[in-house]
This record gives C-alpha cells, structure tokens and sequence, in this order.
C-alpha cells in the first residue's frame, strides 16, 4: 500500500480491497481475542471457584458491557469521521478528531472508574446479588475496574 509520508494516510493509488483488509483483520482478531479471553475466563473460574464464581462474574460482565458500549460508541463515530476526512484529504481535522476522542476516552476512563467505586455495589444489588454472592461480584468488579479504560484505548488506538 502506498502512503503518503507525511500523514501516513493512504494516497489515491491505494488498492481499496487490501486497504479493506489492513483495517479488518486486525479489528476481527481483536474480537476474537476478547472472545477468548471471556471463555478462558470462564473455564479458570468454574474450575477454581465453582458456581459461586461464576455467578459473581456474570453478574459483573454487564456492568462493564456498559463501559465497553459506550467505549465502542466513541471509537465507531471517531473512526467514521476519522474515514471521511483521511477521504477528503483534510489532515487537520483528522488531528484535531483524533485528539478530540483522546480526551472522550480519557474522561469516559475516569467517569467509568469513578461510577464503578462509588455504585459498583448499589448495581450489583440492582441485579440481585447479596452476601456472599455480592462480596464475590464486587472483588471481580474492582478487578475489572482498575482495568476499565483499556478497553477503551484499544477501541481509540484501532484508528490512528
């Protein structure tokens, strides 16, 4: 693929097909890398832990579903923008775009991490979860919140 050196863009000779596929492989291999990693997840749990463990990590993946959700919303609308203007040719919207989205992700990171310490209890009750069962969602769900916002990134980084 040919680029042009100063805005690593891709130029007008650009095959459209291998540009298609520069783009999806890694997206699709992310996907399944998460994938993999719920199922993983899933297996070492229930052998260590047994159905208290995975009762307490299905009551928590929704939570941080929602997180992901809104990370996607940022990085879908951040890269079709982000496709238009590298179209139009108009670097400086692309950079200006990309730090706009820099900082959605960045204040999203800490609105999620901050939601999660405050009510991360008060939604797990929300879901039915009690005693024992609502220790073990929320020990996971504090795991998962010092890792909140790498969700996020690796949905921004997709688009540089």
């Amino acid at each position: 693929m040919l680029l042009d050196s100063a805005s690593k863009t891709p130029t007008k000779d650009t095959n459209v097909t291998r540009t298609f596929w520069r783009y999806t492989i890694p997206a699709v291999v992310a996907m399944m890398v998460n994938g993999l990693y719920q199922i993983v997840d899933g297996i070492f749990i229930g052998h260590y832990l047994g159905a208290q463990g995975l009762a307490a990590v299905n009551l928590a993946w929704p939570i941080i579903g929602i997180i992901i959700g809104f990370g996607v919303l940022i990085g879908m609308g951040s890269g079709s923008l982000l496709s238009i203007y590298r179209g139009a040719g108009d670097n400086t919207d692309v950079q200006q775009l990309m730090g706009t989205s820099f900082w959605l992700i960045a204040i999203l990171t800490v609105v999620a991490m901050t939601v999660l310490v405050l009510f991360g209890p008060t939604l797990l009750e929300l879901q039915g979860a009690s005693g024992e069962l609502l220790h073990s969602s929320l020990a996971y769900l504090q795991v998962l919140n010092w890792g909140a916002g790498l969700p996020l990134r690796q949905v921004r980084c997709r688009y540089y």
